[in-house]
């Protein structure tokens, strides 16, 4: 069979440290109480806000970004993963890495809600497809 490591990315670059506190308060006592007890599109508008603004001051994914995510995946391709899928850089990326005789994936989907990507793989098929969500 094959192996998948599907991960959201946020442990990828360990020295995030704005990432890393926004994630510690986020899941503290009391904020997950504030959460239950709020209406789930209000989060939804909290969240899709502050997604924005962090926008403004990380518009793309740094060339370090990118490079990370490629040798995180990299190193457990080389660890015999076959396919690594990842997030939160909000890079699209699909690349093929072959380390000694083994041959993986990585991909990333980019943002969902702005992309609108999506992957996918058939038994059959050796590699995942990225492809674009008809609206």
């Amino acid at each position: 069979g094959r192996t998948l490591l599907f991960s959201h990315g946020d442990k990828v670059n360990p020295s995030d440290y704005g990432y890393r506190v926004y994630k510690a308060c986020l899941q503290s006592v009391f904020m997950r109480s504030v959460i239950k007890a709020v209406p789930g599109s209000v989060i939804d508008k909290i969240g899709s806000s502050m997604s924005a603004t962090s926008r403004q001051y990380h518009p793309n994914a740094s060339d370090e970004t990118v490079r990370m995510f490629r040798n995180y995946a990299c190193e457990h391709i080389s660890g015999g993963v076959d396919f690594v899928v990842l997030g939160h850089s909000h890079f699209i990326d699909d690349i093929k890495f072959k380390v000694d005789d083994h041959e993986g994936q990585y991909i990333n989907i980019g943002f969902p809600r702005r992309d609108m990507m999506y992957a996918s793989i058939e038994p059959q098929d050796q590699f995942f497809y990225l492809s674009f969500l008809v609206r």
